[in-house]
């Protein structure tokens, strides 16, 4: 009952710096359908990632980067960019392999733009920001409420997507590598050890929704004494089972970024994160997350 709890929602911004989402049960699947194909895309040699595209850049893009496939070695780490074009909220660019990852992206990317969508509408009102600064700006893409793309169909030059017809938001595919045979070895004696992998920053969004996989926890949030927590460890965070064999319900963690920070004048302040991997338990095929990156639109015109 997000529309009801706005006061709470400010409060958690404000306070600890997060809150958390218990998804639905269908949107929970579309979560594990999404992880398992970009896992089998991340298990792709490198020449058949780099057919997506390698950070290919659109009119839209933020600061140089761009729409694709790129890979940080020195972070042990790899990612799949992936933003909603108006031609039937299709995902760009389009994912050959493994089939179905292109549908799987754009069912994801459009039911977390929705929650986050609910949650800028309540913020707007209890931190008395106009709506306009924070619910028609992200996403503009959309039509109306229910977050369906409209039909339009537009390109740019060298069938690059015109950057009007481009989400500003994005939904990155994260990989990160496991830990080697030698780490993990190493870790017996050392068994709460973590190398960090993508170092601590802030995002350059208005919020960042991250559904949250307890199996591979990596996701540490600074804490306002200097502290991380480890958000997948929080007994709150865990997927909730239901009768039967049925799809559990999971959660998405929800933060702030820089720009709701400087739109709130100070009242949200954007939360410091980090990505690590614990050597006891950084799963046999690494890390595999899927945050939205919720932005204004004309942020990067």
């Amino acid at each position: 009952a997000i529309e009801h709890n706005g006061e709470a929602i400010a409060r958690s911004l404000a306070g600890p710096g997060f809150f958390l989402v218990r998804l639905d049960a269908a949107v929970s699947a579309e979560l594990v359908h999404l992880r398992t194909l970009a896992t089998s895309f991340f298990a792709l040699a490198e020449s058949a990632k780099r057919k997506v595209g390698e950070r290919s850049a659109h009119s839209g893009g933020v600061g140089g980067e761009g729409i694709g496939y790129r890979a940080q070695p020195e972070h042990e780490s790899e990612f799949l960019e992936t933003f909603l074009h108006t031609a039937n909220g299709l995902v760009h660019p389009p994912i050959a392999a493994p089939a179905g990852l292109d549908a799987a992206a754009g069912c994801v990317h459009r039911s977390l733009s929705r929650l986050g969508r609910r949650i800028l509408a309540v913020l707007a009102t209890h931190l008395r920001l106009p709506q306009e600064a924070l619910i028609d700006h992200p996403l503009a893409l959309f039509d109306d409420d229910t977050g369906e793309a409209g039909d339009t169909d537009q390109a740019g030059a060298a069938g690059e997507p015109d950057a009007a017809a481009t989400s500003s938001s994005l939904l990155r595919i994260c990989h990160y590598d496991p830990p080697s045979a030698e780490t993990v070895v190493a870790s017996d004696s050392d068994p709460d050890g973590v190398d960090v992998l993508f170092p601590e920053h802030a995002d350059s969004t208005l919020l960042t929704l991250s559904p949250i996989f307890a199996d591979t926890p990596g996701l540490q949030l600074k804490q306002s004494n200097g502290t991380f927590l480890d958000v997948e460890r929080l007994p709150s965070a865990q997927p909730e089972p239901q009768l039967g064999n049925a799809q559990p319900f999971y959660c998405v963690e929800v933060h702030a970024g820089d720009y709701l920070g400087i739109l709130s004048r100070g009242l949200v302040g954007a939360l410091r994160h980090r990505v690590v991997r614990r050597r006891a338990t950084g799963g046999a095929g690494g890390r595999v997350s899927c945050p939205l990156l919720l932005r204004p639109r004309d942020a990067w015109r």
